[in-house]
């Protein structure tokens, strides 16, 4: 089984893809044994604290591709690293994606 996560390490600074041959559940348990309140994805950086698999840097653009665009079917599964009260993974059949405009002043528009 291969599984593809794309991540966003700190709100932008860097994009990943992240391919292993690992489940979902494996890869979601490693992740929470390792943040923990002295995670910092810039110490001593990605792809050093999660060591398995390949990654990839990626650009915005092939980013944005794989969340949004014509490659959204082919990740399993999407993360956000940063600090520990602020990281997260998530199978992607379970992230909700909102199209732009839906929402306007906290009001749903039409």
């Amino acid at each position: 089984m291969t599984l593809k996560i794309l991540v966003e390490e700190e709100y932008g600074y860097k994009y990943w893809l992240w391919t292993v041959n690992k489940p979902f559940e494996s890869v979601y348990s490693r992740m929470k044994n390792s943040i923990n309140e002295n995670f910092y994805s810039g110490n001593p950086g990605l792809p050093a604290q999660f060591n398995f698999g390949q990654w990839k840097q990626i650009d915005w653009e092939e980013y944005r591709r794989y969340t949004i665009g014509d490659r959204r079917e082919e990740a399993g599964a999407y993360a956000h690293l940063h600090m520990e009260d602020d990281s997260w993974i998530e199978e992607a059949n379970n992230v909700e994606w909102r199209p732009a405009g839906r929402f306007d002043n906290g009001k749903e528009s039409d």
